[in-house]
């Protein structure tokens, strides 16, 4: 409300052709305009090119349709620099060939209807009608989704894991892709069993097995991709509960 009676008194005192603003942006433009040599064509056409003879780009303008091939007149609806050249050439304003929405007469008619005051909400008129409630509240079937639903082109989480898309190390080759049970590679025994069989020293054996955990565990702390290990009734689970 305040603004508009601050912009209709604004538009009362000023006297230009177009508002102060896009004026000042023409005065830029018509600036740049001094670069360019403008050539009749015959008519209202021009062919405007750069004064430095190195740079050899030309624009074709057209005075009377408004247009000017490097289509900026077309898109801001004032004249480019290749333009506002051929109209100091012809000897006109570039203000008058400026569209209309730039002058103050559309200013007064966007500004100049009044924005009503209101009082307040306590000198409302009273209206008898029923009391808005609230809707009733019925529990849906079936368990309660956790999880919105999401968009098919949504991005989805990247903190949980999932079974899809990741990738198991093999314990004997350490390889990824597979794990022990299947891999190609012959099953390799444990150090110690080995070390013992053919008579070395077992703790020389248990320190190379501790050195090969340590670094299969650097590498999967490098990698981000684990091995998953849940509790569940599994063979050594019935094992255990039959031996004790």
């Amino acid at each position: 409300m305040s603004r508009f009676a601050k912009k209709k008194k604004k538009t009362e005192k000023y006297e230009g052709t177009i508002m102060p603003k896009p004026k000042k942006r023409l005065d830029v433009i018509a600036t740049r305009a001094m670069e360019w040599q403008a050539r009749w064509a015959g008519g209202l056409k021009y062919e405007v090119s750069h004064k430095n003879r190195i740079i050899v780009e030309r624009f074709v303008v057209d005075l009377l349709a408004g247009t000017c091939s490097c289509r900026f007149w077309g898109l801001c609806g004032m004249p480019c620099p290749h333009a506002c050249c051929a109209i100091f050439e012809k000897g006109d304003s570039p203000e008058d060939y400026c569209n209309n929405f730039y002058s103050s007469a559309a200013y007064v008619a966007t500004y100049g209807n009044l924005v009503s005051p209101i009082n307040g909400e306590n000198m409302w008129p009273k209206v008898e009608c029923d009391t808005i409630i609230l809707p009733i509240f019925r529990v849906k079937p079936g368990r309660p989704r956790m999880v919105r639903i999401t968009e098919p082109n949504e991005n989805r989480s990247q903190t949980k894991l999932r079974r899809t898309g990741s990738s198991v190390t093999c314990s004997n080759c350490d390889q990824y892709g597979h794990n022990r049970r299947h891999c190609p590679d012959p099953i390799v025994s444990e150090p110690g069993l080995a070390a013992t069989t053919n008579g070395e020293d077992p703790n020389a054996a248990a320190d190379n097995r501790s050195g090969m955990n340590i670094r299969r565990s650097e590498r999967i702390r490098q990698t981000g991709v684990g091995r998953r290990r849940g509790r569940g009734r599994g063979k050594d689970s019935g094992r255990g509960r039959a031996a004790s």
